[in-house]
């Protein structure tokens, strides 16, 4: 019988105790546009094609407003919209996108209060965290 060295064993097993524990659902954050002008077109771009509830998207390099579905639009109660602004100047902290059951999250905390954008994937949620980052330090 042959003996098998232990330290290669054990280092291929270690790589795949990494590799399996790594969260398949998490991402490195994007970095940010060069400019505000193009991170107010990545912000448009993300929300508008794929956030929910989220109607009437205007952005600027400084706000951004928009018209939103309540939460009881959402589950069908009622049709109510709540016009929303969101001065960039304002955003105290960016989060990261979160999982959240069959939704991802993006919450951003502004001196009014936070505010969550939801899309079904990560993606144009990350997008949209870049953009907001960039527009918040301007």
């Amino acid at each position: 019988m042959r003996t098998v060295d232990a330290l290669p064993v054990f280092a291929l097993a270690l790589v795949v105790l990494v590799a399996c524990s790594a969260n398949p659902r998490s991402f490195a954050p994007l970095e940010p546009p060069e400019s505000a002008a193009e991170a107010a077109v990545w912000l448009h771009e993300s929300l508008s094609a794929h956030g929910i509830g989220i109607k009437q998207l205007v952005v600027d390099e400084r706000t951004m407003t928009w018209a939103e579905r309540s939460r009881s639009s959402l589950i069908g109660d009622s049709s109510r919209e709540i016009e929303r602004e969101l001065v960039f100047s304002a955003i105290t902290e960016v989060g990261r996108p979160v999982e959240s059951g069959e939704f991802w999250l993006l919450t951003v905390r502004a001196h009014g209060g936070p505010v969550t954008f939801s899309a079904t994937h990560p993606e144009p949620l990350a997008r949209a965290e870049a953009a907001l980052v960039r527009l918040s330090n301007q």
